[in-house]
């Protein structure tokens, strides 16, 4: 796997580099309507994920790549799967808020095998490889809480609002972790993909988050669980295929202590 792995890594570092020259290009002043903004994230997003899928070309032209948002290229060997999020968040990239990142994740027979989440403000690499754990810039990070910490935690909620179950949903949750006694900050930050991440190195304490889109999951999944993290599904059963939209994610203290409580 490590090829792949280092293909993904030239990749998604190939597409950072130029995220970093549009963000530090961008001028809002002249962004003045909505389609200005939708054309200019269209042609940024086109960009990056021809840069990005150039290079996988160039190494694996018979497998088959998804981008989000966009055409897909289907190939002769379909057992081979690159899933690519060039811009999560563009909402934040827009308005010029650094906190965004772009994903790769490599799905074989089904599986995912490989990950990689890369903040380009930051120059932060996330890496993951099936069995291998994960990395941060090189050095291994896992998924745990300090004792320091452990009455302190940061939960990241990712609920579309216009859909009344996803509501109804997460005030559930908000009311079972009432019952905690513990200082449970709430946070929305706009860009799942860089969320999971963060709940891998342990910067996060949990992702409660429901309507995710592939996109969104596979890469981050692997990463918090080759962490030592624990991803549930909102009817607590343990996920497995990396396939589900509502999602309980993060520090196995703190979920089982939110299992506990039902």
């Amino acid at each position: 796997m490590r090829p792949m792995l280092n293909v993904a890594i030239q990749a998604i570092r190939q597409g950072g580099n130029f995220i970093i020259k549009q963000y530090e290009m961008l001028n809002t002043k002249h962004i003045k309507t909505l389609k200005i903004k939708n054309d200019l994230l269209i042609n940024i997003n086109k960009k990056i994920s021809q840069i990005i899928t150039n290079v996988i070309k160039k190494y694996y032209p018979l497998d088959t790549i998804f981008i989000k948002n966009q055409q897909n290229c289907m190939n002769l060997n379909n057992n081979t799967q690159w899933i690519i999020n060039p811009l999560d968040s563009q909402t934040n990239f827009i308005k010029h808020i650094p906190y965004f990142a772009s994903s790769i994740a490599v799905q074989i027979k089904g599986k995912t095998e490989i990950s990689v989440v890369y903040d380009p403000i930051h120059n932060d690499l996330f890496i993951a490889s099936k069995g291998q754990g994960t990395q941060l810039n090189g050095y291994r990070i896992h998924n745990y809480i300090t004792k320091q910490l452990i009455h302190n935690y940061e939960i990241i909620t990712y609920f579309p609002y216009y859909n009344k179950e996803h509501t109804t949903i997460m005030h559930t949750l908000n009311n079972k972790l009432y019952t905690i006694k513990h200082d449970i900050d709430f946070r929305y930050s706009g860009a799942i993909t860089l969320d999971f991440a963060y709940v891998a190195a342990g910067r996060i304490s949990a992702i409660f988050a429901s309507n995710l889109n592939t996109y969104n999951f596979t890469s981050g999944a692997l990463l918090i669980q080759e962490a030592g993290g624990l991803i549930l599904n909102l009817n607590q059963h343990k996920i497995s295929n990396n396939t589900s939209k509502n999602i309980i994610a993060g520090s196995p203290a703190l979920i089982k202590l939110i299992i506990a409580k039902n």
